[in-house]
């Protein structure tokens, strides 16, 4: 069975309930909706999208939201720019193992011949650069408007984290670098963080490695801390 979405009349102005597809015709007036666009959740639906979000059930976010949502309901649209960000994670996570497996005896066959490292050149890894870069962007753009309060500082900690997040070497073998090469891209999010939650994530990262351990991308990333905090 079809999904059923929510659509605002161009004709009438209300709000009506139907299947997505090419030619969509309003319940109330019959006239036919040529650029129909869905209205954002709203009551019940829209609680359900936030309680989605917060349990990380980030598909269901996506697919009950759509793309220009922030102009209408700009929490909900702060949503979904993470939860695109959390799937794009998983998929690219997903993909890099798989070439990774695929590339196991091959590269050992190939690298007899050739010093390519198909693996580390593929263009996944700066497609999802190249991506978290954009979204991390956008989502510090739209809470500098200042009017998300407590649910835009939550979603700002909540990427961070993630990005932010102690990798083992061991436990993700090929993925290890090239998830800690990313990890400043947090650094337009930090101003966006309530002071008390960006102290313990300082405490927490800072602790994740010895000083000699970190890379210079982490010491960029603790100096911004810093500088966020006050501290010296």
């Amino acid at each position: 069975m079809e999904e059923l979405r929510t659509y605002t009349c161009a004709s009438c102005k209300k709000e009506f309930q139907a299947t997505a597809a090419s030619e969509i015709f309003c319940v109330y007036c019959g006239s036919k909706q040529p650029a129909a666009e869905p209205a954002a959740p709203g009551g019940e639906d829209r609680l359900r999208v936030l309680e989605a979000y917060k349990s990380g059930d980030y598909e269901r976010v996506l697919r009950e939201t759509y793309e220009g949502v922030m102009e209408k309901d700009p929490l909900l649209g702060l949503c979904r720019l993470a939860a695109l960000y959390f799937t794009k994670r998983e998929a690219y996570l997903a993909e890099a193992r798989e070439l990774r497996g695929k590339q196991g005896v091959k590269s050992a066959l190939s690298s007899l011949f050739t010093s390519r490292n198909e693996y580390a050149e593929s263009p996944i890894h700066m497609g999802f650069f190249n991506e978290t870069e954009r979204i991390m962007l956008e989502v510090a753009e739209r809470l500098s408007f200042g009017d998300m309060g407590a649910e835009g500082e939550e979603t700002a900690l909540r990427l961070a984290r993630s990005l932010l997040v102690k990798k083992s070497e061991k436990e993700l073998g090929a993925l290890y670098w090239p998830l800690l090469a990313i990890e400043h891209r947090c650094l337009p999010l930090l101003p966006y963080i309530e002071r008390g939650a960006l102290g313990e994530l300082y405490k927490e990262y800072k602790g994740y490695y010895k000083r000699y351990q970190r890379v210079p991308n982490q010491e960029r990333v603790l100096a911004a801390m810093k500088e966020e905090l006050g501290l010296k």
